[in-house]
C-alpha cells in the first residue's frame, strides 16, 4: 500500500513510491476505501455538490480565513481557508486552503468569492468557466493543526487531496482538501442505498 499522484501520461492514480512518500501513518490505499470516499477524493468537480447530493443535506461553507498575502514567491495570492459543514446535522465534512495568485485570478471570481460563503467549485460552476482540474497528490495524514477545522483529535486521520484548477492552460488556483477519514466512511455505511 502507498499514497498516489496523478500520473498525466496515463491518466490515471500512481503509487507513489515509499522512499518519496512521508510515512507518517499507514499508506493510502485507494482500493480499500469505501467506494463514497474514494470517490469523494477522486472527484473531478464540486467537492459541495457532492457531500450535498450525497448526504442529502445542504452544505455551509463556512470561511474561517479570506485575504490577500504575499506568497513564497513575493507575488500575492488571495489566501482563503474554509470548513465544510452540513447545515442540519452540523457534521463537518471537509476542510480546506485555497492559494491563488492575484494576477491570474479571473476578474469576476474575486468579489463572489468575497461576497459570499461559497466553495471555489460552486463559484467556477455559477459562472461557467471553463476550467479543469489536475490533481497532484492524494495521501493519508495525523490531523494536527487542522483539528479545530474538522472539530476532531489531533491524532486522527485525514486524508488530503491537493490539486489545481486551471483556466486556459494555467494554473489559477493551487487547493489542498482534507477529508475527516473515518467520519465520512461512516458515512458511507449510514445513507440508504450506499454500499459499505
Amino acid at each position: 500500500m502507498t499514497d498516489y499522484e496523478f500520473d498525466l501520461v496515463r491518466g490515471f492514480y500512481q503509487r507513489i513510491p515509499d522512499d518519496r512518500r512521508q510515512p507518517v501513518l499507514p499508506a493510502l490505499d485507494l482500493e480499500a476505501l469505501s467506494p463514497f470516499v474514494r470517490a469523494l477524493v477522486t472527484i473531478d468537480g464540486s467537492v459541495t455538490r457532492y457531500l450535498e447530493t450525497y448526504a442529502w443535506e445542504p452544505i455551509k461553507v463556512v470561511v474561517v480565513e479570506h485575504g490577500e498575502q504575499t506568497g513564497d514567491d513575493g507575488s500575492r495570492i488571495l489566501r482563503r481557508v474554509v470548513a465544510m459543514r452540513g447545515l442540519r446535522s452540523s457534521l463537518r465534512y471537509a476542510a480546506a486552503v485555497t492559494e491563488m495568485p492575484l494576477a491570474l485570478m479571473p476578474e469576476e471570481f474575486r468579489p463572489l468569492l468575497a461576497d459570499a460563503a461559497r466553495g471555489v467549485g460552486q463559484v467556477i460552476n455559477q459562472l461557467q468557466l471553463d476550467t479543469h482540474r489536475r490533481i497532484r497528490s492524494l495521501r493519508r495524514e495525523r490531523c494536527e493543526h487542522r483539528a479545530s477545522l474538522l472539530a476532531l483529535p489531533a491524532e486522527a486521520p485525514v486524508l488530503v487531496r491537493e490539486y489545481e484548477i486551471k483556466r486556459d492552460q494555467r494554473a489559477f488556483a493551487f487547493i489542498r482538501e482534507v477529508f475527516p477519514e473515518e467520519r465520512l466512511t461512516e458515512l458511507g455505511r449510514r445513507v440508504p442505498g450506499a454500499a459499505p
